[in-house]
């Protein structure tokens, strides 16, 4: 490839990379947050229902035993309100 020809390839792949650099990473990553959309409850999209808990695990009182009540460190500093 003649020197004047490969020169001008050269200088349009810094052209183009500079561009790219400037414009389109800048723009690409303002359409991903825009698509984002980090404003929207994602419970609204999933349709989840709001669950009690309590009614799962029998309430704080019945899972502490069952789970924690193994003489860990937890037990150790844990106490149980009255």
């Amino acid at each position: 490839m003649p020197r004047p020809a490969l020169r001008r390839l050269i200088q349009a792949g810094l052209v183009l990379g500079a561009f790219s650099l400037r414009f389109g990473v800048v723009a690409g990553a303002r359409a991903q947050t825009e698509s984002l959309n980090v404003s929207r409850d994602p419970t609204q999209e999933l349709n989840v229902s709001k669950i009690d808990l309590v009614t799962i695990f029998g309430g704080w009182a019945k899972a502490r035993p069952i789970h924690f009540g193994d003489g860990s460190t937890f037990d150790q500093f844990y106490r149980p309100a009255l």
